[in-house]
């Protein structure tokens, strides 16, 4: 991401990588979150009840699609 720009890639950055995504197809960093959520799901083959637990431990309001 361009704040760190030519520094070691770190799992805290995803934010604005995933803020920049978002700009880009025009959604939300909450619709990109949900979006990222559910492709995850589908790429694991999460099941409702693992995928709805994650949600609540996260606070992400993730619907199975």
């Amino acid at each position: 991401p361009v704040p760190f720009r030519g520094k070691p890639c770190e799992p805290a950055m995803v934010v604005h990588t995933s803020n920049c995504l978002a700009e880009l197809h025009g959604l939300s960093p909450e619709e990109m979150a949900e979006q990222t959520s559910r492709n995850a799901a589908t790429f694991f083959r999460l099941d409702g009840p693992l995928l709805a637990a994650a949600a609540q431990e996260t606070g992400c309001a993730t619907e199975k699609a």
